[in-house]
């Protein structure tokens, strides 16, 4: 815990725990979506409410479906979703161990389910990770389909149906209002605010008036 690089692309080691508390609780059954969100993201719950609600409105019958949308490398998960992992959770909860194969020791600590698949055994990043449980491996064990909106790299617009979804994650690596200092980034969170409620040719005016 104390190496400048833990868990460093191994986030799932940290996150399969929250998750085994989280499908145990009472708490699935409370609220109707759960975001999983990283330590360097700056979230405004407003926005992220507005943000679901237009995911959503794109989708027939929500209610029904387990649904996850990819904020790049922030995922949400209906509740419907929660329950169907916590339905298979005996086998998609399996973490790989110290005493395992060989692989498994390098990997210890990520599912299990991605054995043999995308960065096994080195790393198990959660962008990596919960799309393929929501594209391969849930489907398989549950039997259906995982609807899922967005796009799992942060900063890629994304499409549903030939229509533009909202940009669910926008990285400070391109902010042209100071970059990744604090000024800089404090900046850039002033600027999105300020351009919320513009249209499209509203916006391009302001970044045109305000750019460097």
């Amino acid at each position: 815990r104390d190496q400048g690089g833990w868990l460093y692309h191994r986030n799932m080691v940290g996150l399969m725990p929250a998750l085994t508390y989280l499908l145990g609780s009472p708490v699935v059954e409370r609220y109707d979506w759960f975001i999983n969100s990283e330590l360097d993201h700056f979230l405004s719950p407003a926005r992220a409410r507005s943000t679901i609600s237009a995911y959503v409105e794109r989708i027939d019958k929500p209610e029904e479906q387990s649904i996850m949308l990819m904020w790049g490398n922030a995922f949400v998960f209906n509740r419907k979703l929660l329950q169907d992992m916590r339905k298979h959770w005996e086998k998609l909860g399996l973490t790989a161990s110290m005493n395992g194969t060989k692989d498994e020791a390098v990997a210890v600590g990520c599912p299990l389910f991605m054995k043999g698949k995308s960065e096994w055994p080195g790393s198990c990043s959660q962008d990596i990770i919960y799309p393929a449980l929501a594209w391969d491996v849930l489907p398989k064990l549950a039997k259906k389909k995982v609807m899922t909106l967005g796009d799992p790299g942060c900063g890629h617009p994304a499409k549903f149906r030939n229509k533009e979804l909202p940009l669910g994650c926008w990285e400070m690596q391109q902010n042209p209002w100071g970059g990744e200092s604090l000024q800089g980034e404090l900046s850039a969170i002033r600027v999105l605010a300020d351009m919320e409620h513009l249209d499209k040719a509203a916006g391009e005016a302001y970044c045109a008036a305000h750019s460097n």
